[in-house]
C-alpha cells in the first residue's frame, strides 16, 4: 500500500472490481471484507476520536491562555525590574538636562503638554527629581502667541492666541522652580495689535525680577514695548549677564542699548534686524569688555576699534542698496587686531587697512567678488596663517583660488554650494589645482580636513584624492610632499560614476581616511 492511503483502501488489482461485472475469487472477497472491517471499526470510533479532538483543542486553548498570561507576568516583572528605577536622583537630573539640551527652541515656556513639563507627567519620583533640578528650568523660552500645549487630538489648531492670566501665572510658576540657578531668557513680543500686551508686560516684569540670575538675554519685542521695558531695566543690575542678542523688525532708538552698561561680565553681542539704526547708540555698550559681536556693520563702524578684546566677529549682509558700495570699516591708517574668528556675509564689509596677525578661521562668500579680493589682500597683509576656511555660495572663480593661495596653512576647508549642483566642469576646473602635476603649485598643501556639499565628484577630485590620500609606501603615489587628508566629509554631491565611489571605499580601506559619507545614500549612481 502506498504511503498517505487509508488502512481501509483495496489494493490495485482488487479496486478495479468497483468498476467492471469481473467474477470475484476467494482472495480477492477476503481482501474486500478485511478492509470493510477496518472502515465499520473506525466509523464506530468517530464518536470517540470527535471527543479527543475537542479535548485537545481546549488543552491547546488553556496552554496558549497560559502562555499568555505567562508573557504579560514576564513584562510587568521585566518593568518593574527596569534600570530607571535604580538610577539615582543625581544620574536622572544629568539625563533630564541632556534631553532638555535637545529640545532647544521646543522648549516653550507655556508648552505644558511638552519639553520639560513633560518630565513631570511620567510618574511621581519623576516629578521630584524634575521639580528638585533647577536647571532643567533654567533656559526660559517665551514667544507671545503660542497657546498653552498642543490642540487636542483631533481638533484643528486656532491660531496663536493672546497671553493671558493664566498664561502669567505659568511663567511665575515656571520662573519659581529654578530657584537661584543662573538663567538664560528668551523672550520675544512682536505683535503690537494684540490686546494682550498688559500680560505680556507682566511677564516681562516676572523675568526682571530675576535679573540677577540672567547669563544670556535674547530679546525680540516691539518698538513700543521699549517705553514700558527701558525704564525698569535701566535700575537693573545685571551682574552675571554674559550674553546678549535683541533682533529688531524696527527702527530702534539709542536708549535701548544704555541699560547694558550695568553688565560687568557681557562679552557675548548679538544686533540683528536693524533697519534704520542710529549710530551713536551702540556707543552705550560696555565693548571694551566684548569678546565676540555678531551684527551688521552699520550697528558698530568702529567696533575693532572700540573693542579691542574681540576674538570672535560676525558680519551680516548690509541693508544698502543692490549698487551702493560694500562698507568698510572706515580706516585711515592700517589697525592690528587680535582677532581670532571672521565670519563675513555677503555685501557685509570689506576689510580694507586691517591686519589681523593671529587670525585662526575665516568665513567668506564665495560668490562676492569684492569681499574675496579684500580678504586675499588682508591675509597677504597680515602674514597670517588661518588654519580653518569656510566658503559659503561657493562659485569657482580666481578671486577663490587666490584667497586659497594666499592661506597654504590651512588644515581644513569647508565648501558649500547654496542651491543648485556645482557643474563638473566647474569642479574639474578647481579640484585640478590641488595636485601638483606639471608645473603648478597645488593649492593648500597642509589641508588635512575637507567637508564638501553639492559638488559633483570629477577625476580631478578623484585625483586630488588619491594623492592626498595615499602614502609613500603605495609606490607611484609617493610623490606627494603634503600633509596627507584625514578626514573626508561628502553629501548631496549629485550624479557620480560608480567607479569613484568604488574607489573612495577603496581608499578608506587601504588609508586611515575618515569618511563621512551618509549623502552618499541619495546619489544616483551611473555607468
Amino acid at each position: 500500500m502506498r504511503e498517505g492511503t487509508l488502512i481501509y483502501g483495496l489494493p490495485e488489482g482488487i479496486n478495479r472490481l468497483l468498476y467492471n461485472n469481473d467474477p470475484r475469487v476467494d482472495y480477492q472477497v477476503d481482501a474486500i471484507k478485511h478492509s470493510l472491517g477496518v472502515a465499520v471499526d473506525l466509523r464506530d470510533l468517530q464518536e470517540k476520536i470527535a471527543l479527543e479532538i475537542t479535548r485537545m483543542r481546549m488543552d491547546l486553548m488553556r496552554l496558549e491562555r497560559e502562555e499568555l498570561h505567562a508573557s504579560r507576568h514576564i513584562k510587568l516583572c521585566q518593568f518593574a525590574l527596569a534600570p530607571i528605577r535604580r538610577i539615582p536622583p543625581e544620574v536622572l537630573s544629568q539625563i533630564f538636562l541632556e534631553f532638555v539640551a535637545l529640545l532647544e527652541h521646543e522648549n516653550q515656556i507655556t508648552n505644558i503638554r511638552n519639553g520639560v513639563w513633560l518630565l513631570t507627567h511620567i510618574c511621581s519620583y519623576w516629578r521630584a527629581v524634575a521639580l528638585s533640578t533647577p536647571a532643567i528650568w533654567a533656559t526660559c523660552h517665551f514667544q507671545c502667541g503660542r497657546p498653552l500645549g498642543p490642540p487636542p487630538f483631533g481638533e484643528a489648531d486656532a491660531g496663536p492666541l493672546e497671553p493671558s492670566e493664566n498664561t502669567v501665572h505659568v511663567v511665575e510658576e515656571w520662573l519659581h522652580r529654578t530657584k537661584t540657578h543662573p538663567l538664560s531668557i528668551h523672550f520675544g513680543c512682536l505683535d503690537a495689535s494684540h490686546r494682550g500686551f498688559i500680560p505680556c508686560f507682566r511677564i516681562m516684569e516676572a523675568f526682571l525680577a530675576k535679573s540677577a540670575q540672567w547669563v544670556e538675554l535674547k530679546l525680540q519685542i516691539q518698538e513700543a514695548f521699549y517705553s514700558y521695558f527701558l525704564p525698569v531695566l535701566e535700575f537693573n543690575h545685571l551682574p552675571n549677564l554674559t550674553k546678549l542678542k535683541i533682533y529688531a523688525a524696527f527702527s530702534m532708538e539709542t536708549q535701548i542699548y544704555a541699560s547694558f552698561q550695568t553688565a560687568p561680565k557681557l562679552q557675548w553681542v548679538e544686533l540683528k534686524g536693524f533697519t534704520s539704526v542710529d549710530v551713536s547708540m551702540s556707543v552705550t555698550l560696555p565693548w571694551k569688555q566684548i569678546t565676540s559681536f555678531a551684527g551688521e556693520l552699520a550697528t558698530r563702524p568702529h567696533i575693532l576699534e572700540d573693542a579691542p578684546s574681540i576674538l570672535n566677529c560676525t558680519f551680516y549682509t548690509s541693508r544698502i542698496l543692490p549698487h551702493s558700495p560694500i562698507p568698510t570699516l572706515g580706516l585711515r591708517a592700517p589697525l592690528t587686531h587680535h582677532l581670532l574668528h571672521l565670519h563675513l556675509h555677503t555685501r557685509s564689509m570689506i576689510p580694507e587697512l586691517l591686519v589681523l596677525p593671529s587670525l585662526q578661521s575665516l568665513v567668506v562668500p564665495g560668490s562676492d567678488i569684492a569681499i574675496l579680493a579684500s580678504v586675499e589682500r588682508l591675509l597677504q597683509r597680515s602674514l597670517a596663517s588661518p588654519t580653518s576656511l569656510h566658503i559659503d555660495e561657493f562659485v569657482v572663480n580666481p578671486e577663490i583660488k587666490a584667497v586659497l593661495a594666499a592661506a597654504p596653512s590651512l588644515t581644513q576647508l569647508t565648501i558649500r554650494v547654496p542651491e543648485t549642483l556645482c557643474p563638473i566642469s566647474d569642479s574639474e576646473r578647481f579640484f585640478s589645482v590641488f595636485t601638483d602635476d606639471g608645473d603648478t603649485v597645488p593649492l593648500v598643501p597642509a589641508l588635512k580636513k575637507l567637508d564638501i556639499q553639492k559638488v559633483t565628484l570629477g577625476e580631478a577630485f578623484m585625483r586630488m584624492l588619491r594623492r592626498r590620500c595615499l602614502r609613500a609606501t603605495d609606490g607611484e603615489e609617493d610623490q606627494w610632499q603634503g600633509a596627507h587628508l584625514e578626514s573626508l566629509s561628502i553629501s548631496d554631491v549629485g550624479d557620480t560614476h560608480i567607479s569613484h565611489l568604488l574607489q573612495i571605499k577603496q581608499l578608506k580601506a587601504k588609508t586611515d581616511l575618515k569618511l563621512f559619507d551618509e549623502g552618499l545614500t541619495r546619489v544616483r549612481i551611473l555607468g
